[in-house]
C-alpha cells in the first residue's frame, strides 16, 4: 500500500505543475477542481507559501535598495578614489540585478492565487469554507473572491455538498458583518451572497445569525438581504422540526433520519490547508 505521504506529495508535485505549465488560470483551475477536494485544500497551501516567497522576495528588494546607497557612502570615506570606482561599479550591477530580477519575480508571481479565484465549480464550495476557517488574514480575501462567485450559484439540490460546519463557518461570518459599516463594496456583496446562498442551503442552524443580522446590520442592503432569507430559513427550520420520515418496513427501523446534515454520512475528513514544502 503507497503512504498517504507519498501520496499527498504526489498530488502536491502534480497541481504545482498544472499552475505553473497552464497559462489559462481557469484551465487550470477546472483541472485542479476536477482531482477533487485534497486538491483544492493543497492548491490553498500554495497561495499561502506563494505568498510567504513575495514577502521574501519584497524584503530582499527593499534591503538592496538602501543598502546600496549606503555602501557606496561607506566606499567613498574608506577608499581612494581609483580603488572605490570598481566597487562602486559592481555595487550598483548587484543592485539593479536584484531589485530587476525581484521586480520581474513580483510581477509574474501570484499563479497560484490567479488559479484560486478562477475556480468555477460548486463543488469546491465546501473545501473553500474548510479552507477559510484557517482564519488566515492573507488567505481568506482570495478564498472570498472565489465564493462570492460560487456562492450563488447553489442551488437547494446542492445541499448535500455543505456540511454543518460549512453553515457554521457561513454563519460566524454574518456575525462579523453585523459589526462593520461595510466601507468596502467587496465585503458588501460576499456578505449578500452568503444570504442567496443560505436562502438555498441553510439550515435552522443559521435562523439565529440571520435574525441578528436583520436587526442589528448597520448596512441598509445587509438587513434587507438578511430579511429576505429569514423566510426561507424558518420555513426549512419548521420542516425539520415537524416532519419525521418512518420506514416504509416498521420492522426494520421505527425512524429514518435525514442523511443531510449528518458528518458521519460524509467520508472526508475536515479539509485545511496542507502544509505543502516551498520551493527553493
Amino acid at each position: 500500500m503507497i503512504p498517504a505521504s507519498a501520496l499527498t506529495s504526489a498530488l502536491t508535485a502534480k497541481i504545482k505543475g498544472i499552475v505553473s505549465r497552464t497559462r489559462d488560470p481557469q484551465e487550470a483551475a477546472a483541472k485542479i477542481a476536477a482531482l477533487g477536494n485534497e486538491a483544492v485544500s493543497i492548491l490553498c497551501s500554495l497561495v499561502q507559501a506563494e505568498r510567504r516567497r513575495r514577502i521574501r522576495i519584497r524584503r530582499v528588494v527593499i534591503g538592496s535598495s538602501v543598502f546600496g546607497p549606503l555602501a557606496n557612502i561607506v566606499l567613498i570615506y574608506t577608499l581612494s578614489r581609483g580603488v572605490r570606482e570598481g566597487y562602486q561599479l559592481l555595487s550598483y550591477i548587484l543592485a539593479a540585478l536584484v531589485m530587476g530580477g525581484g521586480g520581474m519575480l513580483l510581477a509574474y508571481g501570484g499563479r497560484a492565487a490567479r488559479v484560486l479565484t478562477s475556480l468555477d465549480d460548486v463543488h469546491v464550495v465546501g473545501s473553500l469554507l474548510d479552507a477559510m476557517t484557517a482564519r488566515d488574514a492573507k488567505l481568506t480575501p482570495w478564498i472570498r473572491v472565489s465564493l462570492t462567485r460560487l456562492l450563488p450559484r447553489l442551488q437547494a439540490s446542492d445541499a448535500f455538498l455543505l456540511l454543518p460546519r460549512h453553515i457554521t463557518a457561513l454563519g460566524k461570518d454574518l456575525e462579523i458583518f453585523c459589526s462593520w459599516e461595510w466601507e468596502d463594496p467587496g465585503d458588501v456583496d460576499y456578505a449578500l451572497v452568503v444570504f442567496q446562498a443560505l436562502e438555498q442551503v441553510g439550515d435552522e442552524s443559521a435562523v439565529t445569525v440571520v435574525e441578528q443580522a436583520a436587526l442589528t446590520a448597520k448596512n441598509v442592503k445587509i438587513r434587507a438581504a438578511a430579511e429576505a432569507c429569514l423566510p426561507f430559513l424558518r420555513a426549512r427550520a419548521a420542516i425539520g422540526r415537524n416532519t419525521l420520515l418512518r420506514a416504509s418496513n416498521p420492522a426494520v427501523s421505527d425512524l429514518l433520519l435525514p442523511a443531510h446534515g449528518s458528518e458521519a454520512a460524509q467520508p472526508n475528513a475536515l479539509l485545511r490547508p496542507l502544509a505543502v514544502p516551498e520551493d527553493r
